[in-house]
């Protein structure tokens, strides 16, 4: 089970300096953690949630390992006339497949590249529809 908090290490502008965010479990489920964190509240939601499941034996296969990570933050943002605001989720989903038996070596590469492609600004802005790809 994972910790009632989570300390995170955020470096919100990319630039190597890291500010600690603390997520606290809000809802638990069989195979689900939610967590909230800093400003969270009912209107503008900063929500961390942890999923995962089981993994089943199929054949000569042990099985696939399928865990998912989701974060929602509310922000605010223009409407089409430009002259008042609303509020509206940022979603950003991470799912993993992974072999029942994978090693722990190949599942940190995995992850390690991950990190390394969002972490690239360019590469996330012409990505996430700022420029072209």
């Amino acid at each position: 089970m994972l910790s009632n908090t989570l300390d995170l290490n955020v470096d919100i502008n990319n630039d190597g300096n890291t500010e600690v965010q603390q997520f606290r479990r809000f809802e638990e489920f069989k195979d689900r953690s939610v967590y909230i964190g800093p400003g969270h509240s009912s209107r503008m939601r900063n929500v961390l949630a942890f999923s995962r499941i089981a993994e089943k034996p199929s054949g000569m296969s042990l099985g696939v390992a399928k865990r998912q990570l989701k974060v929602t933050q509310t922000m605010v943002v223009p409407t089409t006339d430009g002259t008042v605001t609303s509020l509206a989720d940022n979603i950003a989903t991470i799912s993993f497949n992974l072999p029942v038996g994978t090693d722990a070596e190949s599942k940190k590469e995995l992850r390690q590249l991950l990190v390394a492609a969002l972490d690239d600004d360019q590469l996330m802005d012409n990505f996430m529809g700022l420029g072209e790809i």
